[in-house]
């Protein structure tokens, strides 16, 4: 399924384009907005690090559509007067009205998805400001963000805002092989976690044991995981998925910005390591994970969401 709605197709529509010769501008126009749209939609809630060839793809993909829509501009031909007699001119406009209701629908359903997406990356205020709780590394958001097409959490109470972060290397990849099949092939396995904030510590989960890549545990969805207090605020951060026994704080430690808590694992509801993080206002139920208020987070006053690329050095 990768390879059809991030190659197949967007290379069926950047061909289309290129040996495109429209019959006059508002011809032009409809195969520009059913590519483009299609294009800008993948390009801004698409998982790009997924593909053999890397993150920096979506930026190709976005070039060759540009450079596709101006060479069709000016390959536009004038319309050919046989057209008008074809005996299967009927049968042919029924046929484009079909093609072209299907069309719609597609395009509506991908720009409402672009307009809440984009809508998404705003940040909704009230924000907590911390420390990126990862160094010497190039970050990819897997999720975040402020609406359901870019963050699969959107719909858990305590994780409205929540991050799931991976590592990418110098050309974009979040793998050291093209196929992983063990934990070390991720880059961010076993990557050293900091404090994002000064606190005291919670709540510590340490004992669970990491799964193979592709293997999930629902039943413990958070793995291993410490809970934060932020000082002087109502503020708790949740950090989730950590490596086997890699916590050497305890509950009711106090700990400090930037200090080591622990490395990045592979417990709990998780397919492939990665580092989650959220943010809640603390309330008397101790809920940390389900039921909470969410807080949005920013790391150098920036809001990060699905396709952010955080540059993080000590």
């Amino acid at each position: 399924m990768i390879i059809l709605f991030y190659v197949l197709i967007p290379l069926f529509f950047i061909t289309k384009l290129w040996t495109s010769r429209a019959k006059n501008i508002k011809t032009w126009l409809l195969q520009i907005i059913a590519s483009g749209i299609y294009t800008f939609n993948l390009f801004l809630i698409g998982f790009w690090p997924f593909l053999g060839f890397g993150y920096f793809a979506r930026y190709v993909l976005l070039g060759a559509f540009f450079i596709s829509a101006i060479k069709s501009f000016f390959s536009m031909r004038e319309k050919d007067p046989k057209e008008e007699t074809n005996p299967n001119q009927k049968t042919n406009r029924i046929m484009r009205g079909v093609i072209g209701l299907a069309c719609f629908g597609l395009i509506s359903i991908m720009s409402w998805e672009i307009i809440v997406a984009l809508k998404g990356r705003l940040n909704p205020g009230k924000s907590t400001e911390l420390d990126f709780p990862l160094k010497n590394g190039n970050y990819y958001i897997l999720h975040g963000g402020n609406d359901s097409t870019i963050n699969a959490h959107y719909f858990v109470s305590a994780q409205k805002y929540a991050l799931d972060i991976v590592q990418l290397s110098k050309i974009g990849l979040r793998t050291k092989s093209l196929f992983p099949t063990e934990l070390s092939d991720y880059n961010i396995f076993e990557t050293d976690v900091y404090s994002p904030c000064s606190g005291t510590i919670l709540k510590v989960v340490n004992s669970m044991k990491d799964q193979p890549p592709s293997e999930t545990d629902p039943t413990n969805p958070a793995g291993n995981y410490i809970v934060i207090k932020k000082d002087n605020t109502d503020r708790v951060i949740v950090l989730a998925h950590l490596l086997n026994g890699s916590v050497k704080l305890q509950e009711g430690d106090t700990v400090q910005k930037g200090q080591l808590i622990g490395k990045v694992g592979n417990t709990g509801n998780t397919s492939e390591p990665h580092l989650h993080i959220h943010c809640i206002l603390l309330d008397e139920t101790e809920d940390f994970l389900f039921n909470a208020q969410a807080v949005p987070l920013t790391f150098r006053n920036k809001f990060l969401v699905r396709n952010s690329v955080f540059i993080s050095r000590d």
